[in-house]
């Protein structure tokens, strides 16, 4: 769920450089060799700085020198998940979050690599989920205009949300999906946007584990954040973040944007495009009707009662939902679920307090 927004300020922000620092896509980035110039023609690498082709000639170097090593590594040769994770975009995440340093991305990337062999997240589901899809809600819902994935999410429709290691699972669950997602459809970018929807937020979301134990996940997914969207972010989350504001990264600042309901439509629509702006707008005016938040079920597309596709499918855009390599939290194919949600946060609520005293 979005208590990824609540943890963000904790999160690790990756060094960069300019000049030939492979692009999300896996290349080089804009000033390397056959890069197009300011004026629409081709640059050759006579043309660039001495320090933008040692820089590119780094990277390069750098990703040559983790490819052969993690090869070689018995722990990835022996486990096929880990050699489906390593491949090339995979790598110069890794080097791209360490400023092309071969040796410190080699050491996160081998730390991650123990992780996702003991823990296998690759194979972890949201257990609150599975027990009641209204738990939690970030959901991939569509692409952005350069196809980047987009999730949402909002505190609102997250019903059990408060025992922050189930909040971890839930948010590695979701990530992994959408890595796994990005692999399978071989998606052009290997980042994604998030748009956290604060309607609902309260203090009991302003919780101090639940932010370390986000950035604890972040740190095992580099260079995979674009940009977060935090839409009405109210008072008390601005004061809670303000106190760890100056120790947060440049790099990691220039990825939030706090706007308000009104202002998405600047912000958003030039990075989502015209149809899934449509959707997000509709989604987050119809989560602040109490006439629709208090029995909503995201997850169901069909009306009741005509047995037609509704107006706005909550789940997301069509092109994603329908698709055949989408396993994100897609509960509306397979689940049945009726107790009314307020009566079920009430009670979700009351045992987390109940487990934070014992």
């Amino acid at each position: 769920m979005n208590y990824l927004a609540s943890g963000l300020s904790y999160l690790r922000s990756p060094s960069k450089e300019n000049g030939g620092a492979l692009d999300s896509t896996g290349s080089a980035g804009a000033t390397g060799a056959g890069a197009e110039g300011a004026d629409g023609g081709v640059e050759t690498s006579s043309c660039r700085r001495p320090e933008q082709v040692d820089a590119q000639q780094r990277y390069q170097d750098a990703f040559e020198f983790l490819r052969s090593t993690i090869d070689d590594l018995n722990l990835v040769q022996a486990d096929s998940d880990l050699k489906e994770y390593c491949d090339d975009r995979c790598l110069k995440r890794f080097i791209r979050a360490n400023g092309g340093d071969a040796a410190a991305a080699l050491h996160q990337l081998r730390s991650v690599l123990e992780w996702r062999q003991e823990q296998k997240p690759q194979r972890t589901f949201c257990p609150k989920c599975a027990e009641c899809p209204t738990a939690h809600n970030m959901r991939l819902v569509g692409t952005d205009v350069e196809g980047r994935p987009v999730l949402y999410s909002c505190f609102g429709q997250a019903f059990d949300r408060w025992d922050p290691d189930v909040n971890s699972q839930h948010l590695e669950w979701v990530l992994e999906s959408t890595l796994r997602w990005i692999r399978r459809t071989n998606c052009a970018k290997d980042q994604w946007l998030i748009v956290s929807d604060y309607h609902g937020f309260g203090m009991s979301d302003c919780s101090p584990s639940t932010m370390m134990k986000a950035k604890t996940l972040m740190d095992r997914f580099p260079e995979s954040l674009f940009k977060i969207f935090m839409v009405d972010a109210p008072y008390i989350f601005s004061q809670s973040f303000n106190v760890v504001k100056p120790i947060v990264p440049q790099d990691t600042k220039d990825k939030m944007a706090f706007v308000t309901l009104e202002e998405t439509k600047a912000e958003l629509l030039p990075l989502v495009g015209e149809d899934l702006y449509r959707w997000l707008r509709a989604e987050m005016e119809e989560n602040r009707d109490p006439a629709i938040n208090q029995t909503k079920r995201y997850w169901e597309f069909l009306d009741k009662e005509t047995g037609e596709p509704r107006a706005h499918d909550a789940r997301g855009m069509a092109h994603v939902v329908q698709g055949d390599h989408y396993d994100m939290p897609c509960l509306s194919r397979h689940f049945e679920w009726s107790p009314a949600p307020p009566a079920m946060a009430k009670r979700f609520k009351a045992e987390a307090e109940q487990k934070a005293k014992n």
